[in-house]
């Protein structure tokens, strides 16, 4: 480690306040799984910043960011999904939860809006998973034209996207080069 970067290290700290909480998400593990695109999962909201939600509405998809409270692991290099027949790749190559943080982040479908309650889909948190933000996702601001994935990733990757729901694939074609 450089020196710089040691002082800098030992200069941040990190907290944060849950602004909800998710009540319904991905199956535990052990527990029969539906995919996470198909899976509707409800964010509650906490009273105190439910005026925050006035204008969500209007997007068809939102990003959630959320704790990872149940992993304790830190782990550097791991095999994506847990495969064995992957390669094994640095965490931040992945979306897998034994990250430094512990925190989650995922462009989600807005299904409903109920009071201080969110239905969204495509949501990888756990029921009881403290959600710390919510953000609108726009195309004005983040914008992919074109991508492209690990090529240890890319048959998966190309399977998953059958079953992404029609709202997140006219986004895509809304998005792609002509």
């Amino acid at each position: 480690m450089r020196k710089d970067d040691a002082v800098l290290k030992s200069n941040i700290e990190f907290r944060a306040n849950a602004v909800g909480v998710v009540e319904e998400g991905i199956a535990e593990e052990g527990e029969r799984q539906k995919g996470r695109y198909e899976t509707v999962s409800r964010i509650r909201v906490f009273e105190e910043f439910a005026d925050g939600l006035s204008g969500i509405r209007e997007y068809s998809h939102v990003i959630v960011i959320w704790h990872m409270d149940r992993e304790d692991e830190v782990r550097l290099k791991v095999k994506p999904r847990g495969s064995i027949d992957m390669p094994e790749v640095g965490i931040f190559a992945t979306r897998f939860p034994p990250r430094p943080n512990h925190v989650g982040a995922s462009v989600v479908e807005l299904v409903s809006v109920s009071g201080s309650s969110l239905s969204v889909r495509g949501l990888d948190a756990w029921p009881g998973s403290p959600v710390l933000d919510i953000k609108p996702y726009s195309l004005k601001i983040i914008r992919i034209t074109s991508g492209i994935v690990a090529k240890a990733l890319r048959f998966r990757s190309a399977s998953s996207l059958l079953r992404i729901s029609p709202v997140s694939v006219r986004v895509i074609l809304e998005v792609s080069p002509k």
